[in-house]
């Protein structure tokens, strides 16, 4: 099954000689997760300044600093909402390319072929870990999406039959 792609996403991977899209990746999961904290958070700051009004005093300053959470994380789920939503990538024949809608025009974030793909990396800190491929001319890209990270990997291990190294760091 062949998926239509927008002759604008078309037309940019054969600008940079990356063949033809083959699949979208974006940050769906998480705008899924931040909305639904939105919504909780929602729920939560109507349901609490009811129930304030049957609340004794020192219940009232504790439903008024969970009222005041609620808000702050309500803020923080429209923001992160809007950082993931003009993200996305295109895995292409030939390469990729990370792409940020801006203002309603299409921004490249950058982009890559496969054959220039020289090392990947996973560097790993903690609990996170950063995604990052180095191109034959040494520079350093690193990757946004964990989808679009695990058809690199996948590409790169069939093209070179390396596989990817991992780096620790503390």
């Amino acid at each position: 099954m062949t998926r239509k792609f927008s002759s604008e996403i078309t037309q940019l991977a054969e600008q940079y000689s990356l063949g033809t899209p083959v699949k979208r990746h974006s940050h769906l999961g998480w705008i899924i997760f931040w909305a639904y904290v939105l919504g909780m958070c929602l729920l939560a700051s109507i349901a609490f300044p009811l129930s304030m009004f049957s609340s004794s005093h020192t219940s009232i300053v504790l439903d008024t600093c969970l009222e005041l959470i609620f808000l702050l994380c309500i803020v923080v789920s429209v923001a992160l909402i809007l950082v993931y939503l003009p993200y996305s990538a295109y895995e292409c024949t030939e390469g990729f390319i990370e792409l940020n809608r801006r203002k309603g025009k299409l921004e490249v974030k950058q982009f890559l072929r496969w054959d220039d793909i020289s090392h990947m990396h996973v560097v790993s800190m903690g609990r996170g870990a950063s995604y990052e491929i180095i191109d034959r001319r040494g520079r350093r890209l690193s990757i946004d999406s964990r989808s679009l990270w695990r058809a690199c990997k996948r590409i790169f291990k069939q093209r070179t039959g390396r596989d990817v190294e991992r780096i620790v760091k503390k």
